[in-house]
């Protein structure tokens, strides 16, 4: 929350951050779990869970300030959705809001605390810009880089310390398969998965987490046509190669 508000993105990852303090509120019951994914198809992001989440708080802000507490909970049922989780989300925002409105480093900044609504858009849409998401993702980084990992054989991702684990198959990301991703959690059931990903880039890692990355050096040469040294940067966070070769100059070193 911290990083968000410094990115200008605090109104997205504000209810985001407080979606992850519960339990998902998205039901898939054993007896109509088809029915269950179709209707929630509609809040499905192919690039982010994290934005999954995000439309699925401003379809319940929407469906709350037009209808009356009964039909919420009617639409929501309808829709999977857990009338009861939907409030802990809310109280939960509402209490991480009050503790940002009284703690922000300039109380007379005004800061957007509300995301533009949706208006029941199909679920291909896309809710920000390219470089709103580099922003929404880059806070959410600051507090998961231990859910970074990299895809390595076929389906299979690799993340801190080397733990192996697959994507969610719920997960609106699990078909493109990203090169490098971040996650939520880890889980265990069948198999190792992680659950809440969403596909970010190296670099922002290295923006975010430049003082956590191992660096080291190879191949010093001198160049004659720039009459200096260089040699290669590699740089890891938690055994992930995060830069391969990034030639450098070597006097600084």
């Amino acid at each position: 929350l911290i990083e968000a508000e410094d990115n200008h993105c605090l109104a997205e990852v504000l209810p985001i951050a407080a979606a992850l303090e519960i339990q998902d509120p998205r039901e898939r019951p054993v007896e109509s779990q088809q029915a269950a994914d179709e209707a929630h198809a509609r809040f499905k992001d192919e690039t982010s869970d994290f934005l999954s989440l995000l439309k699925l708080w401003m379809y319940y802000g929407e469906i709350r300030s037009s209808k009356s507490r009964s039909q919420v909970e009617k639409i929501l049922k309808r829709q999977f959705i857990s009338p009861t989780r939907m409030r802990e989300w809310a109280d939960v925002y509402r209490q991480l809001k009050e503790l940002i409105t009284n703690q922000r480093k300039d109380p007379k900044v005004k800061i957007r605390l509300l995301p533009k609504t949706i208006n029941d858009r199909s679920d291909k849409d896309q809710i920000i810009s390219e470089a709103l998401y580099i922003k929404i993702h880059q806070s959410l980084l600051s507090g998961l880089l231990s859910g970074v990992a990299m895809l390595g054989d076929q389906k299979e991702y690799t993340g801190a310390g080397g733990i192996k684990f697959f994507i969610w198959p719920g997960s609106g990301i699990v078909r493109s398969k990203p090169k490098w991703i971040v996650a939520a959690e880890i889980i265990e059931t069948s198999k190792t998965f992680a659950r809440i990903t969403a596909k970010i880039k190296p670099e922002w890692i290295e923006s975010v987490a430049s003082h956590l990355l191992n660096k080291s050096y190879s191949d010093p040469h001198w160049s004659k046509k720039q009459s200096s040294a260089f040699c290669y940067e590699a740089k890891h966070l938690f055994g992930l190669p995060i830069i391969l070769k990034r030639r450098v100059p070597l006097a600084p070193i």
